[in-house]
């Protein structure tokens, strides 16, 4: 009701926000494909409802990268999960003894056309991750689409949203992208390595 009162109240930090109110319950992945939806830009930044940011960031330079690593369609933003080697040792611990190796994290250069002076946000650096985090992060819209939800196969095979396992989709109602599609990737880095 708070976030539904400050939208209608035309709260300047809300002005190009709609919040989606769903009839019955779906879980985050179905939710989040509603929503998905709606979306008419390139990208998309998903903040659940437990996670708060606490450091600022540059949204525009993490942006940037999506452009400049070709192979770049999610970037999670840190977490006790993902920072400082955490990771790493979450996908080691899991990998059932096999030998993971990380490729070094890219730092991204300052963005000499940001407002923003480059003193008071620190040089941001990309790193791959072996799983996908339901955490607040940014996608691509197109990847959440095909990637996730798998929408062209999903038609051509006439797969209605309720439809459950031995459809060959990823998901299903309930789901979170986390659990189901987290560890399909992180089976596939172990067996595969990072591509």
């Amino acid at each position: 009701a708070n976030l539904g009162n400050l939208i209608e109240s035309h709260h300047p930090a809300f002005a190009h926000t709609q919040l989606l109110q769903l009839e019955t319950r779906h879980g985050f992945a179905f939710a989040l494909r509603r929503a998905l939806a709606l979306v008419e830009t390139r990208f998309v930044l998903v903040v659940q409802h437990d996670r708060i940011v606490t450091r600022p960031f540059d949204l525009r330079r993490a942006l940037s990268a999506f452009d400049e690593i070709a192979s770049c369609k999610y970037i999670c933003f840190q977490t006790r999960q993902t920072v400082g080697g955490a990771h790493q040792a979450r996908v080691r611990s899991r990998a059932n003894g096999s030998h993971v190796k990380f490729p070094p994290p890219l730092l991204l250069q300052a963005d000499s056309s940001s407002t923003t002076t480059t003193t008071t946000l620190p040089t941001p650096s990309i790193a791959p991750l072996a799983f996908w985090y339901d955490s607040t992060h940014v996608a691509e819209v197109a990847h959440y689409r095909e990637f996730v939800f798998q929408e062209t196969m999903r038609r051509e095979r006439g797969i209605t949203d309720v439809d459950g396992p031995g459809t060959g989709v990823r998901l299903k109602l309930g789901d979170f992208v986390e659990d189901t599609v987290g560890h399909q990737l992180l089976d596939a880095v172990k067996t595969r390595g990072f591509a």
